[in-house]
């Protein structure tokens, strides 16, 4: 293996421009705006204030009561304005998506080096009107080896001391000790 170079690139990705149309699509409909968050091939989950601890987590027994924990900025009632013109609609929605987005890019920043965001739209009766994923993507990354296909390994702060991640395309493996990183990097190669 050569030694560790981090890359950083200053510029966050673009908001996704599918999210703005299906707000403008569904925005008669909408009644509430639900940004998720995964990391790999997890299942998607609300995004929950930063400084929950592993202790305040073991405690919620259920989706509804991790839900009470959700961060309001990224679950919330939607407002449509039939009285409002079509420019002043269109600046909410850019604005909406702008600010969901600043969000999973502090998220990510925060678990990263990747994480994908799943947009959706209900309606008043509880329907979903549309999911929409994108992923945003830091620069926050470390190149272990030469060869492409060995990915990335990163720490995250949220984990156990010690527990390193490899990600390999869209798969993600977590270990806590130098063994089972070798049995990790072994069956990769």
């Amino acid at each position: 293996m050569r030694a560790k170079q981090a890359h950083a690139h200053d510029e966050a990705p673009q908001a996704p421009h599918a999210w703005a149309q299906l707000l403008t699509e569904h925005d008669a409909d909408l009644a509430l705006v639900r940004m998720l968050w995964r990391r790999g091939r997890f299942s998607y989950r609300p995004i929950i204030p930063p400084g929950t601890t592993p202790d305040q987590l073991k405690q919620l027994n259920d989706w509804e009561s991790l839900e009470q924990l959700e961060l309001p900025q990224t679950h919330f009632p939607w407002k449509f304005d039939k009285k409002a013109a079509a420019g002043a609609r269109l600046r909410h929605i850019q604005e909406q998506i702008a600010k969901l987005w600043r969000i999973a890019g502090e998220w990510t920043r925060a678990h990263g080096p990747r994480c994908d965001f799943l947009l959706v739209g209900y309606d008043r009766n509880g329907e979903v009107l549309f999911e929409s994923g994108k992923q945003y993507a830091t620069a926050r990354t470390t190149a272990v080896e030469d060869s492409p296909d060995v990915g990335v390994v990163e720490q995250d702060r949220g984990w156990p001391p010690g527990t390193i991640e490899i990600i390999v395309g869209r798969v993600a493996f977590r270990v806590r000790d130098k063994q089972a990183l070798r049995v990790v990097i072994d069956a990769l190669a």
